[in-house]
């Protein structure tokens, strides 16, 4: 006879799309662990799906987030989604330039998520847009930092000028896959 086919998950299954979350197991802690220590305020250039302003929004739910992009997938479906998961009230969602525009609504924050255009200028200018905001040791992450990448570029001539720490290094061969933090580069403000 048939076996009966047994489901081993825990609970309800997840309203979280697959793929909804463009990142690797790894760096999703990552950003999970320091959006949860940030204590000043948020900001992610590039939302996409809205993967990133998921994970942030269940890290923090006492400082603002604020989210940024140009030509997002589907901003109705992550704020139904963040309301289904009863999360995200303190979300600054923005369909706009992030590279050369300033929005009154962002003041200082302490975390900086820089994933939009992936081209050097773009990610330079992302940089470079929101480095008066970021405070005093805080933290910026720019995602898909590895040879090959604009990013790696964007980064590279961007710690030439500006006074950082790097904490993890943008050093990285195409295969970021083998690095604890993925593809992430994570620089402090000194």
């Amino acid at each position: 006879g048939k076996k009966n086919k047994i489901d081993y998950r825990i609970g309800k299954p997840s309203v979280i799309p697959r793929n909804f979350i463009r990142q690797e197991p790894w760096e999703i802690e990552y950003l999970y662990m320091l959006a949860h220590y940030s204590k000043v305020g948020i900001l992610e250039t590039g939302r996409f799906n809205g993967g990133s302003t998921l994970i942030s929004a269940l890290a923090n739910n006492k400082v603002k987030i604020h989210s940024i992009d140009f030509d997002p997938q589907d901003d109705a479906f992550l704020i139904n989604l963040l309301d289904q998961m009863k999360i995200g009230k303190n979300l600054n969602i923005i369909t706009g330039d992030s590279q050369k525009t300033k929005y009154d609504s962002i003041n200082e924050i302490d975390l900086l998520f820089v994933d939009a255009d992936h081209s050097k200028e773009g990610c330079l200018n992302d940089m470079v847009n929101w480095w008066d905001n970021l405070v005093k040791g805080g933290h910026m992450i720019m995602h898909d930092c590895y040879f090959g990448c604009e990013v790696q570029d964007a980064v590279l001539e961007f710690i030439s000028k500006y006074n950082v720490e790097i904490i993890v290094s943008p050093y990285k061969s195409h295969e970021h896959r083998r690095y604890p933090q993925g593809s992430f580069c994570h620089l402090i403000k000194k």
